[in-house]
């Protein structure tokens, strides 16, 4: 499943329970709470082929597009934070630029990438 379709699926379910129309509010508002946040914990948790879609792009300028930090999987194995990034004019270049290690990696060696998942509540204990 795409993440377009997978985006097309919570805004569906969205829908959906809107048109359920249960009696009591306070359940409708309970009830679609924790599916919104079922649904985004299912995205956030789903890896994403390079071959299919990368992230967006958070800062740009005349020459640079950078994302904000994701996890990407090498065809290795090797799971680490990075950013995608293009960098167009003279010599134009695009690739990962990895965080942990603070060296690039060839685009054709990340396969996957997905969301950095949010912390839980309270922060890391």
């Amino acid at each position: 499943m795409t993440q377009q379709e997978q985006k097309r699926l919570l805004r569906l379910a969205q829908k959906k329970i809107v048109v359920i129309g249960i009696s009591s509010t306070r359940f409708e508002k309970t009830y679609k709470a924790a599916f919104e946040l079922a649904i985004k914990f299912t995205l956030a948790n789903l890896w994403i082929s390079v071959d299919e879609d990368l992230p967006e792009f958070s800062k740009k300028d005349d020459h640079v597009q950078i994302s904000e930090p994701v996890l990407i999987k090498c065809a290795n194995g090797a799971i680490t934070r990075a950013r995608y990034f293009t960098v167009s004019g003279e010599v134009p270049s695009e690739g990962w630029e990895c965080i942990d290690a603070g060296f690039g990696v060839g685009s054709d060696k990340v396969t996957h990438w997905m969301p950095i998942p949010a912390l839980p509540e309270g922060g890391a204990k």
